[in-house]
């Protein structure tokens, strides 16, 4: 973090002399008259270093008394004693000593080697600076110290604002220039930095793109920084204290001049605190969730069988796929639609259209009874709410249509303005574990998809959707998560169809899962299993973005044996962070196809499952429409 002196620029400067001589190719110049001045003059000497363009080291003093007398008894000391410590300070010769009355050009000659010889000190000050490394191209806060006068030396200089000056930094981290985050997450950056080892061999196992250790550096420059702040605001406000009190005008003064230092001190400090800290977050925001122990490590292919559940039907004829069934039944139009919207949209027609409403009405009814409050939902949201919920809308394969000109996106899931509900909140222990079910339209890109396993329904850019959403205490998410699992598995063996229930991999997790439960379904027509839906604990990864927390009742944690991370409420008392549950209970496109393809007959008619038939106006086959829809 340091960095060497590089380049400097040195100049003398007597006040209220009449007359200048310039002496080429020194690094002091001095402005002198012919005459001796008669009075008290100021001098002031700095030096400055450069290193990629960034500022620089640089100290100044006013200084009493005569040219020929005493420059050289009080520059010397105070340029060491003002800026190092005892073990830092730098050996500056005394090279000026007191003189008699000289006439004008034996003063001119005596000036011009005296500055010879100050330039041959400074060398001697850069030679000592590298070989120390302790002076950098710029100080920790970013202030010059050649702004202060000699009154103000002796307090500017006091131990924070004097290590701020002498601390070397070079311009990385903190004097980066980052974009301002949309949000601030309550990451436990502590946890990173503590766990470094763990956290990177996460972010490996789940193929994420994030950087644990710059996160852990930034953080702990973040510490550094905000520590320097508090100190100089301690010193101001010392500072402010002591003006209060009955003062000389010379000693008023002095501490105006060291105010107006510190001012300029703590703003400087406070700008580069404001750039770490966006930088932190917009790396921290880039962490994955943890990875549940169980789940298995690796790609797709990784996936684990937890179940199967029912059989493989046995048809006595080649099956047909769901396109054509559907042409048969006369249930699709995506011609039309194509021209309507573009591809991957559909007309859902005559019983398909039903059997849409069916598969709504009767997964909003089944979650009902099992506790979840019915929702209905906005299909617009906030980007913001997007990425706090873990969607990426600005990226560039982003799954997400944003609206131009606004700050709204179409939710690719119900899950987001559900999460969004209690964004920002304090709930009740007594309150948790809140479950609500919703009914929403799904907007989604598909970026990147296309094959044979992307046609007719399988994949589409809008769909509806029922969606179940759970916020809970941390020691209940765990059951929450096999509550979940049990509903969907249910639902599907009363829909009459074989599926598999599969523990995901970490490289197919997400962002905000901690552990996801993936339910295939075996669809005949394309003869190989397909994803109809998925049950997650994303444990507290979206309730630190989103601000979700709820009031411990007193008692450790039961999931873990100890308490829960907690932070102290605005209010006072301490509240810790959700865990947040979603699961799709019924995914109509995806469903439409299974059914299809599963209850066909050789005639190309379809069995509707029996639990649908009450929402179906008494069809319980699907036939061609010239055969009666009823």
């Amino acid at each position: 973090m340091t960095s060497q002196l590089q380049g400097r620029c040195c100049s003398v400067r007597l006040s209220g002399l009449q007359e200048r001589v310039q002496l080429p190719h020194s690094r002091v110049s001095l402005p002198h008259t012919v005459r001796r001045p008669r009075t008290f003059r100021s001098l002031c000497i700095r030096a400055e270093s450069n290193r990629g363009g960034g500022g620089g080291f640089a100290a100044g003093f006013l200084i009493g008394g005569t040219i020929f007398g005493a420059l050289g008894y009080i520059f010397a000391p105070q340029i060491s004693a003002a800026l190092l410590s005892e073990d830092q300070r730098l050996r500056l010769p005394r090279f000026l000593d007191d003189k008699d009355d000289k006439d004008p050009e034996a003063t001119k000659q005596d000036l011009s080697d005296k500055i010879a010889q100050l330039n041959a000190a400074i060398d001697d000050v850069s030679a000592q600076l590298k070989a120390q490394d302790q002076v950098a191209a710029r100080s920790a806060t970013g202030w010059s110290l050649g702004h202060l006068t000699a009154p103000f030396r002796s307090y500017a200089l006091r131990p924070a604002a004097a290590a701020a000056a002498a601390t070397a930094t070079e311009p990385s981290l903190a004097e980066q220039t980052a974009p301002t985050p949309s949000f601030r997450a309550a990451i436990d950056f502590g946890f990173v930095r503590d766990n470094l080892e763990l956290v990177t061999q996460n972010c490996i196992d789940r193929n994420s793109q994030a950087n644990p250790k710059l996160i852990a550096e930034l953080y702990g420059e973040y510490l550094q920084l905000n520590k320097e702040v508090n100190s100089i605001r301690q010193e101001r406000n010392e500072n402010a204290a002591n003006m209060k009190r009955k003062l000389e005008a010379e000693e008023r003064q002095r501490l105006i001049d060291a105010g107006k230092g510190l001012k300029e001190a703590l703003g400087a400090a406070e700008i580069r605190l404001s750039q770490v800290q966006d930088l932190l977050q917009l790396e921290g925001q880039k962490l994955p969730n943890l990875t549940h122990p169980e789940s298995p490590v690796g790609s797709e292919e990784e996936a684990v069988e937890l179940q199967s559940i029912g059989q493989q039907p046995a048809f006595p004829f080649q099956p047909r796929d769901h396109l054509q069934l559907g042409q048969h039944l006369d249930l699709f139009d995506f011609d039309s639609a194509a021209e309507v919207a573009g591809s991957k949209f559909y007309y859902l027609r005559n019983a398909a259209a039903l059997l849409e409403l069916a598969l709504i009405s009767w997964g909003m009814q089944r979650v009902a009874a099992r506790g979840y409050t019915p929702m209905s939902t906005p299909d617009l949201v906030r980007a913001s709410l997007l990425e706090k919920c873990g969607f990426q809308p600005r990226a560039t394969n982003t799954q997400v249509y944003s609206v131009e000109n606004s700050p709204l996106c179409l939710t690719g899931t119900a899950e987001v303005p559900l999460a969004g509900i209690h964004a920002d909140k304090i709930l009740a222990e007594e309150q948790l574990p809140i479950r609500m079910a919703a009914f929403g339209h799904c907007f989604r890109t598909e970026a990147g998809s296309g094959g044979s396993a992307s046609k007719g329904l399988y994949r589409v850019h809008q769909f509806s959707k029922v969606e179940m959403f759970v916020v809970s205490t941390p020691e209940q998410s765990e059951e929450l998560l096999q509550e979940l699992v049990s509903i969907e598995q249910e639902m599907y063996s009363e829909l009459g169809l074989h599926f598999k229930v599969l523990d995901m991999p970490s490289q197919d997790l997400g962002a905000p899962a901690y552990r996801k439960i993936d339910f295939e379904a075996w669809m005949p027509g394309m003869d190989r299993y397909g994803e109809i839906s998925s049950a997650s604990n994303c444990t507290d990864y979206q309730s630190r973005r989103l601000s979700i927390r709820y009031r411990p009742n007193p008692g450790p944690d039961a999931s873990n044996g100890a308490e829960p991370p907690t932070k102290k409420s605005k209010t006072g008392g301490t509240t810790a962070f959700c865990h947040t549950l979603n699961a799709t209970a019924a995914a109509v496109p995806r469903l439409i196809v299974a059914i299809l393809e599963n209850n066909q007959q050789e005639d190309g008619s379809v069995i509707v499952p029996e639990v649908l038939r009450p929402f179906m106006a008494g069809i319980d086959v699907l036939r061609p429409p010239g055969a009666s829809l009823l």
